[in-house]
């Protein structure tokens, strides 16, 4: 199992989130990889790999989504792959023994989230069902006290359920349905630097054949350090769009707009899939 973490600069974060899963995890060998975005200033590969850590340096940043393939590219051998946000605290003593019974249980287990919905309104949204173990604690970075997210985001629950959309604070993967992600009309290099594709990927795993679940595990997530609580994330997108010949007013109105509109097109105005609910059987109806 390995957990991807794709970040440009937050090197005080990310060390509080990877103390989290290194004093929590149950087995040495779920191994932990900093995606590093071109950070003006680069993540040590020798200070990390003797915490067990490895590292993945890219010259600019690529987003949050793409440095999945990546992980799949860089390590055959691993069945079981994920990316989350480094400003997500997992709290909870052996979180990789549970998702990996999980996946051992049910074959067509193709993705566990934890932060999600069974239902997904005609907009995209989460419609009324989110689950989120947020527990609102404060955590420590450097000098710094940051909060987490409230935990009235969403309702606890203590196994799984059945989700048609998460959050991409955490997605983790059976191998075999990474090749599904990317349709033939796109390349991965063309996905988006954040948003919406937690929520397109978790619907074409369903339609791939397999299962999404929400975990309930308590966790804290601070929120906003990925894209607006990073300084260099305008800029970013303005590479992004002017490499591609996308015309834009705000380049992160645009980056977001682009993603949203995929999803939409795809989904709501093409295939008519939402809105929709997910029933106990990983029964899809759709609403539309």
């Amino acid at each position: 199992m390995i957990l991807g973490l794709p970040v440009v600069e937050g090197h005080e974060l990310t060390a509080v989130a990877i103390d989290h899963i290194i004093k929590n995890r149950h087995f040495k060998n779920t191994k932990v990889v900093i995606i590093d975005n071109g950070s003006e200033k680069p993540y040590d590969h020798i200070g990390w790999s003797q915490h067990g850590v490895d590292v993945i340096r890219n010259e600019e940043n690529i987003g949050f989504y793409q440095p999945l393939k990546q992980l799949y590219d860089a390590y055959p051998d691993e069945e079981i792959i994920g990316i989350m946000h480094n400003d997500l605290m997992l709290y909870e003593p052996g979180f990789d023994l549970r998702m990996l019974t999980e996946f051992g249980h049910d074959p067509q287990l193709g993705l566990i989230g934890l932060c999600g919905s069974r239902e997904v309104d005609e907009r995209g949204g989460r419609g009324a069902y989110t689950v989120c173990n947020f527990m609102g604690r404060e955590v420590k970075v450097g000098e710094q006290v940051w909060k987490g997210q409230d935990p009235s985001a969403g309702r606890r629950i203590e196994g799984i359920e059945p989700a048609i959309v998460l959050d991409s604070l955490f997605m983790l993967f059976r191998r075999d349905v990474i090749p599904h992600l990317v349709r033939e009309d796109e390349r991965w290099e063309d996905i988006t630097l954040a948003h919406f594709y937690d929520r397109i990927w978790p619907i074409r795993t369903i339609e791939a054949g397999y299962h999404v679940v929400t975990m309930g595990s308590d966790n804290d997530h601070i929120g906003g350090l990925t894209t607006t609580g990073n300084e260099r994330y305008r800029n970013d997108c303005i590479k992004f769009l002017d490499d591609r010949g996308i015309p834009y007013d705000n380049p992160e109105t645009e980056m977001y707009l682009l993603a949203e509109r995929r999803y939409l097109s795809e989904y709501r105005d093409q295939k008519r899939w939402l809105p929709a609910i997910i029933r106990e059987g990983y029964d899809v109806t759709h609403l539309a």
